[in-house]
C-alpha cells in the first residue's frame, strides 16, 4: 500500500483554510484462497480542510474529502474531525 496525503492552505491568524486530499495505490496483490491476481486498488480524494491551532488552545482539524477515480475500490466521502489537547 502506498498512500500520499497533501494539503495547501492559507493562514488567517490561528485558522488555516485550504484544500487537502490523498492518493492511494495498492502495490501488492491480495492474498488468500480464490483471490484473482492483479486486482490492485487505486483511489484519489480531494476536498476542503480547516485547522485551528493557537498556543494554549486545543488543536482542531476538520476535512471533508470526496473520493474519485476508484479502481477495484469503493468511492465515498472521507470526513474527519480531530481534536488534541496538551496537558
Amino acid at each position: 500500500m502506498n498512500q500520499q496525503e497533501f494539503a495547501l492552505g492559507q493562514h488567517f491568524g490561528p485558522l488555516s483554510v485550504g484544500l487537502g486530499g490523498y492518493a492511494y495505490q495498492q502495490i501488492s496483490d491480495d492474498k488468500g484462497t480464490g483471490v484473482i491476481d492483479g486486482n490492485r486498488a487505486r483511489l484519489f480524494a480531494l476536498g476542503p480542510a480547516v485547522t485551528f491551532a493557537a498556543p494554549g488552545k486545543p488543536f482542531v482539524s476538520l476535512h471533508a474529502y470526496k473520493e474519485f477515480g476508484a479502481e477495484n475500490h469503493s468511492e465515498g466521502y472521507n470526513v474527519a474531525l480531530r481534536m488534541s489537547v496538551s496537558f
